[in-house]
């Protein structure tokens, strides 16, 4: 076929190299398609007729984006941003791994951009020297037991978090998944066992802040009015955070009909538990996030 217009750029003017490069940058052929001025099909074409394998997965050529998709895209462009990617680097201590896992990107893409960008690389981790205060007993109390987030342990106790999951790992220690929940009263010494509700409910990053809302709610004549005074005005957003909190110990915390507004029986229990728990994290060290 003799009569039919290749679109873009002409299959004669693609360097080969040049676009095997390409291929193995992207994780999208749309994103090679774009750059080329070419149809996702067209890549693919391409590759057959210069018998070139690309390392994206065949399943993805040709779809449209997916909410999924642009989402990840954006997700990737705000993480290795510039300045976003040298706070993460440089402020947050962040291994490049741990950076590449966020932005769906190899470790190498990272390190090619802190160059590109000026960030002076540090030395890669090599053999953690023996501590007397970071031992497998130490590990696994506060993190498998108290349920602690491994970042702020390696914080704690001044070493990176990929020497810490190193050691844990080494030690046989089960590793959470990114992003999983970690007790976020874990870090303070309590003198007395966690009620199960209480222990349901600070299984999340935002516990602490969540049970300052709901102790506060207490005496308020109406949620419009606690809201108010505590919550930005936002009378239903109080409700449905205040529900929100209640479905996770199962039990009412607030009674909705009193007036004003008083905790039930076994809510008393809780925000008197929740009143001494912010008490002690005030009082304790604060903990870089």
């Amino acid at each position: 076929m003799t009569d039919v217009s290749w679109p873009g750029i002409s299959p004669a003017s693609i360097v080969e190299s040049e676009f095997r490069n390409l291929l193995g940058a992207v994780d999208f052929v749309h994103e090679a398609a774009d750059a080329l001025r070419l149809t996702s099909e067209h890549i693919r074409l391409y590759c057959d007729l210069a018998e070139i394998s690309t390392t994206t997965p065949s399943h993805v050529i040709g779809r449209h984006h997916t909410k999924r998709m642009v989402t990840k895209v954006k997700i990737r462009e705000g993480v290795l941003a510039p300045a976003e990617l040298r706070y993460l680097y440089e402020n947050k201590l962040m291994e490049i791994t741990h950076i590449a896992n966020l932005a769906s990107c190899s470790p190498e893409t990272v390190r090619r951009l802190l160059q590109r960008d000026g960030v002076p690389l540090r030395p890669r981790p090599g053999r953690l020297p023996q501590r007397p205060d970071i031992t497998r007993e130490w590990l696994h109390h506060e993190y498998i037991e108290r349920e602690r987030d491994m970042a702020n342990l390696a914080r704690e106790r001044r070493v990176t978090h990929y020497h810490l999951t190193k050691l844990a790992r080494g030690w046989g220690l089960p590793i959470r998944r990114p992003g999983a929940q970690y007790n976020a009263i874990g870090h303070l010494v309590l003198p007395w066992t966690p009620s199960p509700a209480i222990r349901a409910v600070t299984l999340c990053r935002a516990a602490l802040d969540r049970l300052r809302v709901i102790v506060q709610i207490p005496g308020y004549t109406s949620f419009a009015a606690a809201a108010r005074d505590i919550y930005d005005g936002r009378g239903s957003a109080l409700r449905q955070r205040l529900a929100y909190i209640e479905r996770t110990p199962g039990f009412q915390v607030i009674d909705r009909s009193s007036m004003p507004l008083a905790p039930t029986p076994r809510g008393s229990d809780f925000l008197r538990e929740a009143t001494e728990i912010i008490k002690l994290a005030d009082q304790a060290p604060t903990l870089a996030t």
